[in-house]
């Protein structure tokens, strides 16, 4: 029986998503698409973005080695567990805009909506920011029309540090086999 796949399958989930070490309480600004600036606190870790209608968690990435893809994954709590009528999330790393999740028939698990992008493969160029040499931060805005008509943006984040990225890609195939 190989061991490997189910070790890669731990190391993705491991790494995903939370792999910048932890700092004690401090603000750090994000330039996005279009020049605007966010900003997010840490407190030994991302604090999500929370307001009285939803609590954002923080995004993650899913490498599936044996199919050379990654799913980028998002989740929120809606507070009043009404389901909202929509939901657009938006990569706003990079200088423009790219649309990862677009649901417009949301549904909750209890009162948590999931979604995720569709699989990006190792030749598309929106995942250059894996060859970024340091750790990397992406940034995401979350639109979300609420069920009662209002819309909200709210963002999150997801850090990756350097040697997580070096092994995305080589579970991507864009480098040497782990």
């Amino acid at each position: 029986m190989s061991f490997r796949k189910p070790l890669l399958a731990a190391v993705s989930l491991a790494l995903g998503g939370c792999v910048i070490p932890a700092y004690n309480n401090f603000t750090r600004s994000f330039t996005i698409s279009g020049g605007a600036t966010v900003e997010f606190n840490f407190s030994n870790g991302l604090v999500p973005e929370e307001n009285s209608d939803v609590k954002m968690l923080p995004a993650s990435l899913d490498v599936k080695a044996a199919v050379k893809t990654m799913v980028y994954n998002f989740k929120f709590i809606v507070k009043s567990g009404d389901a909202p009528r929509s939901v657009v999330i938006e990569d706003v790393s990079g200088a423009a805009p790219e649309i990862l999740v677009e649901d417009d028939h949301p549904r909750l698990a209890g009162k948590s909506w999931h979604g995720a992008s569709g699989p990006k493969t190792p030749d598309d160029p929106r995942l250059a920011w894996l060859d970024e040499p340091d750790d990397s931060f992406r940034i995401y805005r979350v639109n979300i029309m609420t069920s009662d008509g209002r819309r909200l943006v709210m963002y999150t984040a997801a850090g990756y540090a350097a040697p997580a990225k070096e092994l995305f890609k080589k579970m991507l195939g864009l480098g040497k086999a782990p």
